[in-house]
């Protein structure tokens, strides 16, 4: 045990802790504690131990000779400290508001070694929250304009050495932007506006023109057409004319992304099918009218966190529309309703999310998407060339023309270049990198981790012809609608591992499949309003006879209810959070959680499995659900 030489007197200071809009968080008290040198002994390390003061209170050491920054609210342990190192010890106390204000002889110290010793500490034991609120609270926008969105590994690293390099140096300084106070944004979020304009958006129209020269645009430009090994462009032999040569057009939605902090908007547009070659209108298709086709325009008003949308041009149909945005304070109080003007909304005035968010649970959300996701690829993979309104040679003809069997366009697009390399040698193409925000439980990382059903169902089950006896090959699911068969559990060999994933699909599948009355999928069904289905597989298993057609409508209005189950979910529970997260860098305040590397969660959880990129990745628990932040790199075609 080491003792201090020479101590100097406690000197006391304080500081708001500051979130990262500028509201005060907490208020704490500073006491530090110099020690000039370490005695001379003749251990090789010097272990140094600190009690805490009392509950609720933090500590942190702090040695430049030692490169050592170690904090905690339980007594620190210092251990490797040798003769000659030297530090000193803060010690931070929470206050009330008004404690803090009657120390009027105290100074306030925002930008001072202690906070950034205290988001230092903090980062280092996983709180990242708090860690980024101190860092907010050094009024430092240098620092804060290059770490705030940290979420992974590698970027809480390049945070920890940015905070280190001006703790240890602190000259460093000088060369940083250094506000006087945090800007307070008071505008309504982002979020909200974008909700209003979804929930009106039969009352405004868009200039499409004005859209289109304020966009940014984050991902590839894609064109119609397929291309050949050589790389040569082929193009369709069809192509769509607009009915209505307007520069306005209507919002169709507005959508959060399911795992990227993106809202997408999309645009309408009534066109015509025409022959590329002589440009002769298409108007009937497989026995149906094919003169009132919708185009889609998709625009990222924000992506990763970024706003790509510097402002939108509307006009208004809807004077209580008008009003709302005045009361909200989008337009100005002197604008009035004009229902013939253009009004302009400058997106970059709102802050991207409300403050203080609560986004409730996530227990059970995981679960509950897997079972859906799992059923519904199933009866995807049966749908897959079939329709509830068309015969299979409507379908084909739909196919030819680049319509979907719902008679939703879909042309062949790929990329503008042929050579992904070359094209960002010339700098045609950008890449940046995103933030993937996915979630799973102690288990099943992610639901990217559940295979497709036809790989499932050929690796545990055998098929067989119940006219010929022969076993299939390749089993799929459109085979057992297409003909009778006899399915039986495949032999797996001593050597096959069975995965988390595994045990999860098993029981749905065989259930699906008639081979175990479990009642999963039933209580699946039951839950989205499709238990038609159910009623149609249970006689089919019990060997009554189903027309093909009833099935594939059964099929049909199932999948549609399990989609829709699964947006809800979606909309209600993770989107919403996910943008949060992506938008911020930071995780609700309600969500109490310890940030993890993945060498941590598979210390812990042995079955989850992590791929290359969610190695450097973070992870969450919040109660049974574990959040997941990788990056991933997305690539951008340059104007």
């Amino acid at each position: 045990m080491a003792s201090n030489s020479a101590q100097s007197e406690n000197r006391r200071t304080k500081f708001t802790l500051y979130d990262l809009a500028g509201t005060a968080k907490a208020y704490y008290l500073v006491d530090r504690i110099d020690f000039s040198q370490v005695e001379k002994v003749n251990e090789p390390e010097i272990c140094l131990e600190i009690p805490v003061i009392k509950d609720g209170d933090y500590q942190v050491f702090l040695s430049p000779t030692a490169r050592e920054i170690k904090g905690s609210s339980q007594p620190l342990k210092i251990v490797g400290l040798k003769p000659g190192d030297f530090g000193k010890f803060y010690k931070y106390r929470p206050v009330t508001k008004s404690e803090y204000e009657v120390l009027t002889d105290t100074p306030i110290v925002q930008t001072d070694e202690s906070v950034f010793a205290f988001a230092t500490a903090n980062l280092l034991g996983g709180n990242l929250n708090l860690a980024k609120y101190a860092l907010a609270s050094t009024f430092d926008a240098t620092l804060m304009a290059k770490h705030s969105k940290a979420l992974t590994n590698s970027e809480v690293n390049a945070m920890k050495q940015s905070l280190e390099r001006v703790i240890f140096h602190p000259v460093v300084l000088k060369a940083h932007k250094i506000l006087d106070r945090l800007p307070i944004n008071g505008n309504i979020s982002l979020v909200e506006l974008l909700e209003i304009l979804a929930k009106y958006k039969k009352h405004a129209i868009v200039n499409i023109q004005a859209l289109q020269q304020s966009y940014k645009r984050q991902g590839i430009k894609r064109i119609p057409g397929q291309r050949d090994e050589k790389g040569e462009l082929w193009e369709p032999y069809l192509k769509t004319d607009d009915v209505h040569q307007s520069n306005y057009g209507r919002i169709l939605n507005l959508k959060m992304n399911r795992n990227t902090a993106a809202i997408n908007m999309a645009i309408a547009h009534s066109v015509t099918l025409v022959d590329a070659g002589d440009r002769h209108q298409i108007t009937e298709v497989a026995g149906t009218l094919a003169t009132d086709l919708k185009a889609y325009k998709s625009y990222s008003v924000v992506s990763d966190g970024e706003l790509n949308i510097k402002a939108l041009n509307l006009k208004f149909s809807d004077k209580k529309l008008f009003d709302l945005l005045k009361a909200k304070g989008v337009l100005t109080s002197d604008e009035e309703f004009d229902f013939r003007r253009e009004y302009e909304l400058d997106l970059s005035r709102f802050p991207l999310v409300p403050l203080n968010p609560h986004y409730g649970s996530l227990d059970g959300v995981f679960e509950a998407l897997a079972e859906i996701k799992i059923l519904d690829r199933m009866i995807s993979a049966q749908l897959k060339a079939v329709s509830d309104r068309y015969t299979d040679e409507q379908v084909q003809e739909l196919k030819k023309h680049y319509l979907s069997k719902n008679y939703y366009l879909n042309f062949p697009t790929t990329a503008d270049y042929s050579n992904l390399q070359e094209a960002l040698y010339r700098g045609q193409v950008g890449a940046r990198v995103s933030h993937k925000i996915d979630i799973g439980n102690h288990d099943i990382l992610n639901l990217g981790k559940l295979p497709p059903a036809n790989q499932f169902l050929d690796k545990y089950y055998e098929i067989y012809d119940r006219q010929s006896g022969d076993r299939l090959q390749k089993p799929t699911f459109a085979q057992i609608l297409d003909r009778e068969v006899v399915i039986k559990h495949k032999t797996l060999s001593k050597r096959a591992k069975i995965s988390k994933v595994d045990e999860l699909m098993k029981p749905l599948v065989d259930n699906f499949l008639g081979l175990d009355d479990n009642g999963r999928v039933e209580a699946i069904l039951s839950r989205v309003g499709a238990k038609k289905l159910w009623r149609l597989l249970r006689a089919k298993y019990q060997g009554k006879n189903i027309s093909k057609a009833k099935f594939v409508n059964a099929l049909t209005l199932a999948k549609m209810k399990l989609d829709r189950y699964a947006e809800k979910l979606y909309a209600q529970k993770i989107s919403p959070l996910v943008f949060y997260i992506g938008a911020t860098g930071l995780l609700p305040d309600d969500m109490k959680a310890i940030a993890r590397t993945a060498e941590e969660m598979m210390a812990q959880y042995a079955n989850l499995k992590f791929s290359k990129q969610e190695r450097d990745g973070l992870y969450f628990e919040v109660g049974n659900t574990a959040i997941g932040i990788c990056t991933q790199t997305q690539y951008y075609s340059i104007s």
